[in-house]
């Protein structure tokens, strides 16, 4: 799915302007006209990216994604029955970030570096 209306998906990276990925996520969707994303069932989700979790603990470090903890740790105590989430390349780094579905709260942003 597509949207040009994701305001409210900005302001919650806005809001974390301390952060580094929050700030470089915020200039990427500031430079996008229209949001990718899809919207998946919290269960579903969950399930998911806990195998990929598990994968990810066998490859090698410098290929190793960065975020699972955080992120599975928000899917387990959200209590929405959906998640969006939207996957991005960006300032040499691949992002997937997972947002709630009422877009109030940012559950888990993926990441590693692009290896050109």
């Amino acid at each position: 799915m597509e949207t040009s209306n994701f305001q409210r998906i900005l302001n919650l990276f806005k809001k974390q302007s301390d952060n580094y990925l929050y700030v470089t996520i915020y200039n990427y969707l500031k430079s996008i006209d229209k949001f990718e994303y899809i919207l998946i069932d919290k269960n579903k989700a969950n399930s998911i990216y806990s195998v990929r979790n598990e994968i990810n603990h066998t490859v090698n470090e410098n290929l190793k994604i960065q975020g699972y903890d955080e992120l599975l740790n928000n899917l387990n105590i959200f209590n929405s029955k959906s998640v969006i989430i939207s996957n991005f390349d960006y300032n040499e780094k691949d992002f997937t970030i997972f947002i709630n579905d009422k877009e109030t709260q940012i559950l888990g942003i993926l990441w590693r570096d692009i290896n050109n």
